[in-house]
């Protein structure tokens, strides 16, 4: 009886539909590229042999990623998209969208090699940090910040092992040695305030990322920058505003504490700063904490983790009154700016 012979089973080379030179939308191109593969093979599409080649699997991301997850309104900083994909459906259903041409075009050459139809989407409002606290009339009441937000918060405290980064732009020969440069702003100086501090509360804002604080203070090549590394001299109680709530686990999103700051940090109008101020002010008037942690507007975006992605406001001027030291100031170059992003469609 003879032996059997077993030949190796090769898996033919993967055909693909479309490459990224078939589109006639840059940015629909160049996400392309960034999901295709080399190709070896001309496309048997458009015939070129320039382009990166996109399988079934790799178009199906292109059109979530391209139509889809790149619509996301760009005023709050949550990934929820304005438009949906229906992956594998060949149905007609016209929702009047309107596209610039080259996109349509190209949106129908993806639609006809995998299927798929757009739709607008719904998100859920607590989504946008839209939640129950601010009633049926849209506005944060007092009692509401005092007896359902401040209540269910903990603290935090930082000692002298931690460093709190601060910013200053552009100060003058005579003042970029004084230390007392980097504490919150004397009260008589005309100026704008932040997200939380107003005429009447003082706000020493800093963080223990370098990067983040840097964002925070949105510096251009030009500005001479000055940071100050400073240490609290005691342990100092900060009330947490990034999460640790006293709340139930299964909480409804629409109660959840954790939606409603995340929709505070992640916009950026005048109302929204408006509500912040109040909380802060709450905080300061029913509390002993020394400030607050909170999650920056660049927590999900600011590079590299120099420590936790947040920042810190303390109440009055800490340099000042002792509770702050600093121990070094140094100038800042910037080396490198750098942006990772993803092109969506122009789309009403």
């Amino acid at each position: 009886m003879g032996s059997t012979k077993y030949i190796p089973f090769v898996r033919p080379p993967s055909r693909f539909p479309l490459c990224s030179d078939c589109f006639n939308d840059v940015g629909l191109r160049l996400e392309a590229k960034r999901i295709g593969t080399q190709q070896a093979s001309a496309c048997p599409n458009c015939k070129s042999t320039d382009g990166y080649a996109l399988d079934s699997d790799g178009l199906h991301e292109l059109q979530v990623q391209f139509f889809s997850r790149a619509t996301a309104p760009k005023q709050y900083r949550q990934d929820v998209a304005a438009l949906g994909v229906v992956e594998d459906d060949l149905e007609e259903w016209d929702i009047g969208l309107v596209l610039r041409p080259e996109t349509q075009a190209d949106w129908t050459l993806i639609r006809k090699s995998i299927g798929g139809r757009l739709w607008y989407r719904s998100p859920k409002l607590f989504y946008f940090g839209i939640t129950n606290h601010f009633g049926i009339n849209q506005s944060l009441q007092k009692e509401v910040v005092r007896d359902q937000i401040v209540s269910r918060l903990r603290l935090a405290e930082i000692d002298s092992s931690t460093t709190v980064y601060r910013v200053r732009l552009n100060l003058n020969e005579q003042n970029k040695f004084d230390e007392g440069q980097y504490d919150a702003p004397p009260k008589p100086k005309r100026r704008g305030f932040g997200r939380f501090d107003n005429g009447r509360s003082p706000l020493f804002y800093g963080s223990p990322n370098l990067q983040v604080c840097i964002h925070e203070c949105r510096v251009n090549l030009l500005d001479n920058i000055f940071i100050a590394s400073t240490t609290p001299t005691r342990k100092l109680s900060l009330i947490d505003l990034t999460g640790n709530y006293d709340q139930p686990s299964d909480i409804d999103p629409f109660d959840d504490l954790e939606w409603f700051f995340r929709g505070l940090m992640n916009a950026s109008q005048p109302h929204v700063y408006r509500y912040c101020r109040r909380i802060a002010q709450t905080i300061k008037d029913i509390t002993s904490a020394d400030g607050f942690v909170y999650n920056s507007f660049y927590t999900g975006i600011a590079g590299d983790s120099e420590g936790k992605a947040v920042n810190y406001a303390i109440f009055g001027r800490p340099l000042a009154d002792g509770r702050l030291r600093v121990n070094s100031i140094n100038t800042v170059r910037l080396e490198r700016i750098r942006y990772d992003y993803h092109l969506g469609p122009l789309f009403t």
